[in-house]
Order: structure tokens, then C-alpha cells, then sequence
């Protein structure tokens, strides 16, 4: 009796043994992949996107991505009318100094517009990429929390495995 337990608890200690092994696979890779300290979420992440839910990320990811578009449609269309010939200096004029003449209207016309599109643009793409890294950091946890589901599929696999080469050792 104690010889049939014994084989049974070996075979019970190397199950463990590769359901182990292939989790700590699994963990090296992941970790290889995305070292611990660049998954951990920086301050100013605790107090803004890790607040908000999967959805709501999506959400604001979507509205972030139009957003960046249409400032640079806006600017494309902008630089276009300047190279086409619109002449932007008596609308800059009329608005910064009720139609008086203006020192430098022409780089003011150029330059204002250029540092708001820089402005919109880096802004968006910085929100962007926070909730991006969001959305990869609970990628990542998921990812984490389901190797036991990958090891106990692999535990089973391996049980048919073995039961099956049972079935197929021949009896004496």
C-alpha cells in the first residue's frame, strides 16, 4: 500500500513541478517583456487614469485620436491657404489691433498658429500615451493573474498525456 502512495505522491510532486516550471516560464517572460518597474503607474498616473474604468479609457483614447486629427487637418488646411495666397495679415490686424498696422503681423500670422497646433498636438499625444500605458498596464495584470489558468491547462494536458501512455503501455 505504501509503495502505490508513494508513486502516487511523486506523480502528484512532479505535476506540481511542471505546473511550476511553466508558471515561472511564463512569469520570465512576461517580465522580459515588460520589466516590473516600467509596469508600476507614476504619481501623476495614480491620480488620474488609474481612477478611471476600461471603458472610460477607451472612451477618451478615441476622443484624444479625433482630436489630434482635426488639429492637424485644421493646420494642414491652414498652411495650404497660406501657400495658396490667403492673406491672413488684415484678419490679424482687425483682431490684435482694431486694423492699425502691426510690427511683424507676418510672423504673428505664422508663428501663433504653428506654436497653438504644437501645443494641441503634444498635449493629445501625451494623454494619449498615458492611457495607452493604462490600457497595457491592466493588459499586463490580466495577462499575470491568468497563469494559473495556463498552468492548470497545462496540468491537465499533461494528466491526459499521461493517461494515455498508460492506456497505451502494454499490460503483462
Amino acid at each position: 500500500m505504501e509503495a502505490g502512495s508513494s508513486n502516487a505522491a511523486e506523480q502528484d510532486a512532479a505535476r506540481r513541478s511542471r505546473r511550476a516550471r511553466i508558471v515561472a516560464r511564463v512569469r520570465a517572460e512576461i517580465s522580459a517583456i515588460s520589466p516590473e518597474r516600467t509596469r508600476r503607474a507614476s504619481l501623476i498616473e495614480r491620480y488620474t487614469v488609474v481612477r478611471l474604468s476600461w471603458s472610460q479609457i477607451v472612451r477618451l483614447n478615441r476622443i484624444l485620436e479625433v482630436l489630434g486629427r482635426l488639429t492637424t487637418v485644421i493646420y494642414g488646411v491652414f498652411i495650404v491657404t497660406l501657400v495658396l495666397g490667403v492673406d491672413w495679415r488684415h484678419g490679424v490686424q482687425d483682431t490684435f489691433n482694431s486694423g492699425e498696422p502691426l510690427r511683424g503681423v507676418v510672423a504673428l500670422v505664422i508663428v501663433l498658429p504653428t506654436l497653438i497646433f504644437v501645443a494641441l498636438h503634444s498635449i493629445t499625444g501625451y494623454g494619449r500615451w498615458r492611457l495607452q500605458r493604462e490600457l497595457w498596464r491592466r493588459d499586463v495584470a490580466q495577462m499575470s493573474a491568468g497563469l494559473g489558468e495556463v498552468a492548470e491547462a497545462a496540468e491537465q494536458e499533461t494528466e491526459q498525456e499521461e493517461a494515455e501512455r498508460e492506456r497505451a503501455r502494454p499490460r503483462a
